[in-house]
């Protein structure tokens, strides 16, 4: 299925992330829809950039990301990548969630992931950050 590329590897091996979240994206490299992670732990400043930018409701000082606390991921198919359609974020999303409950099945966890997916707004059929994972 899928093989995570240089880029997203490097995303892995940033200081701060979660060890737990880092198991589990590497448990699911082959398990899930061929996707790109595009980011995972954030400093203030990229975290202050993204919010300038728009593409984030937190500016990264008064409230923090969770990327910045280290539990958050964006993942996006591939090769769509951010002109996905509904049906390939579906996709991957639920191969996702299947990877998940067979980590914390083999792992014996109770790793619990929230996807921006869901985060609507207005008549939006997906939410505004389907690339977003946090644990909760």
């Amino acid at each position: 299925m899928n093989v995570y590329g240089k880029n997203s590897l490097s995303k892995l091996e940033k200081k701060g992330l979660d060890p737990t979240l880092k198991k589990f994206l590497l448990y699911a490299e082959n398990k899930i829809e061929n996707s790109t992670i595009t980011d995972t732990v954030r400093t203030t400043e990229e975290q202050q950039k993204c919010f300038k930018e728009g593409n984030s409701k937190l500016d990264g000082i008064i409230k923090k990301s969770n990327h910045q606390l280290g539990i958050a991921f964006d993942i996006v198919p591939y090769p769509n990548m951010w002109n996905a359609n509904a049906k390939e974020w579906i996709k991957l999303h639920t191969s996702i969630m299947i990877a998940l409950h067979n980590f914390n099945k083999e792992h014996g966890t109770n790793l619990t992931l929230e996807w921006g997916g869901f985060w609507r707004t207005g008549n939006n059929t997906l939410g505004w950050d389907c690339p977003h994972y946090e644990l909760k």
